[in-house]
C-alpha cells in the first residue's frame, strides 16, 4: 500500500515505521513545505539505506499553513492512489494534519500516529490499536535522517572488544588508582594520574559499550547499534565536522558520549564540555536524545548542576570503576514525555 508522511525536522517518527518493516509500502509520498525540503532530502537518502525497494516521491507545497492548499495537495495524493493509503500524521503542520484527517477516511485508508515516549504506532483508523515500533534503523541511517554525513578518515565502526581489551584493563588499573586518590583527598595525584598519554579514556568507553552491546541489558528493547570515535560533517555544510567519542542508539533512541581526561575535566573545561554535548545532541538526535559526560576527574557540583540544567548525565572519576553498569542504566532510563 502507498504511504504518505508529512515532512518534520524530527525525521524518527517517519523513518522508525518504515525502516522496521511494519507497513512494507510499495512507495512514500512526503509532504513539504518550502521550509521543510531540506528534511525531506535527508528522510529520502536515510529511506533509500533501509529499504532501497521502496521509492520516496516529495510533494511540494508553496506553504504548511493554507488549509485550502493542503486539502488540495492530499486529495491529489489521494486520487493518485484509490485503492487507499497508509498515513502517518506525526509530523507537519496542524493544518496538514487536519486536513490528511478529513482527506484519508475511506474504507481502505489507514491512519497512525507515533509516540516517541513509547517508541510505539497508534493506530487511530479504521480501529484502534497499538504497535510496537521495531528498533532496527542503524546508525548510518540515523545521521543521514538528521543531515549528517560519516567523514571517509573517520567513519563509526563497532568496537573490537577483544582488540581493546590489553588498553582497557591498563585503563581500569589507571581508573581504580584514581578513585583511591580521590577517596583518600589527595586531589592532586588524582589529577596527576588522569593525564594518560593518548586516548585511554576512549578506549575504556569503547570497550565497555561493546560488553553492553554483545550482552544486552533488556531484551524487551535492543542495543540497535554502537560505535566508538568518529567523525560526521553536515550535508549541506561539508566544512562543519564534528568528533564524538562514542555514541549507542538503544530502543530507536541516540546516546552520545563525551570522553575527557586532564585539564578539560576541570570545572570550566567541564561546563564548557557539557554544553558543546547538550548542542551536539539537540543537533544529531533531537529532544529525545541523550548526552553522557565522562571525566577521569572528580566533576564540581557546580558543573553536575549545570549538566542537569542542560540535560546531560555526568559520569566522573568515583565512578569509571563501575562504568559499565552507568552505560546501562543511561540506556534503560525512560523516554521523556
Amino acid at each position: 500500500m502507498h504511504h504518505v508522511c508529512l515532512s518534520s525536522n524530527q525525521p524518527l517518527p517517519n523513518l522508525t515505521p518504515l525502516a522496521g518493516g511494519h507497513l512494507q509500502a510499495s512507495g512514500v509520498s512526503i509532504i513539504t513545505p518550502p521550509e521543510r525540503k531540506r528534511h525531506a532530502l535527508w528522510f529520502q537518502r536515510a529511506l533509500q539505506m533501509t529499504a532501497p525497494q521502496c521509492p520516496v516521491h516529495i510533494v511540494d507545497m508553496t506553504t504548511a499553513y493554507d488549509l485550502g492548499e493542503a486539502m488540495a495537495t492530499l486529495q491529489r495524493v489521494a486520487e493518485a492512489h484509490p485503492a487507499g493509503c497508509t498515513v502517518n500524521i506525526t509530523g507537519g503542520s496542524k493544518l496538514l494534519t487536519l486536513a490528511a484527517w478529513q482527506i484519508f477516511r475511506r474504507p481502505n485508508d489507514r491512519i497512525f500516529y507515533v509516540s516517541p515516549q513509547e517508541d510505539a504506532l497508534l493506530w487511530l483508523h479504521p480501529h484502534a490499536e497499538r504497535e510496537p515500533v521495531r528498533d532496527v534503523l542503524t546508525l548510518p541511517a540515523w545521521l543521514a535522517a538528521h543531515g549528517l554525513e560519516p567523514m571517509a578518515d573517520a567513519p563509526p565502526q563497532r568496537p573490537d572488544r577483544a582488540a581493546l581489551k590489553p588498553a582497557a584493563e591498563a585503563a581500569s588499573a589507571t581508573i581504580n588508582r584514581i578513585a583511591s586518590a580521590y577517596e583518600r583527598k589527595d586531589t592532586r595525584k588524582a589529577r596527576g594520574l588522569s593525564r594518560g598519554e593518548g586516548h585511554w579514556l576512549e578506549d575504556y568507553l569503547a570497550y565497555h559499550l561493546a560488553g553492553v552491546f554483545l550482552q544486552q541489558p533488556d531484551k524487551r528493547a535492543r542495543l540497535q547499534d554502537i560505535s566508538g570515535p568518529f567523525k560526521v560533517c553536515m550535508i549541506d555544510q561539508p566544512s562543519v565536522i564534528n568528533e564524538l567519542d562514542g555514541v549507542a542508539l538503544y530502543n530507536n533512541r541516540l546516546t552520545l558520549f563525551e570522553a575527557k581526561s586532564g585539564t578539560d575535566a576541570e570545572q570550566s573545561g567541564a561546563v564548557d564540555a557539557i554544553y558543546k554535548l547538550s548542542r551536539l545532541r539537540d543537533r544529531l538526535g533531537g529532544w529525545i536524545s541523550q548526552g553522557v559526560f565522562i571525566s577521569a576527574r572528580k566533576v564540581s557540583d557546580d558543573a553536575k548542576q549545570r549538566a542537569a540544567e542542560y540535560g546531560v548525565a555526568v559520569i566522573d572519576a568515583p565512578m569509571l570503576p563501575q562504568l559499565r553498569r552507568h552505560i546501562e542504566a543511561v540506556l534503560l532510563k525512560p523516554n521523556p514525555i
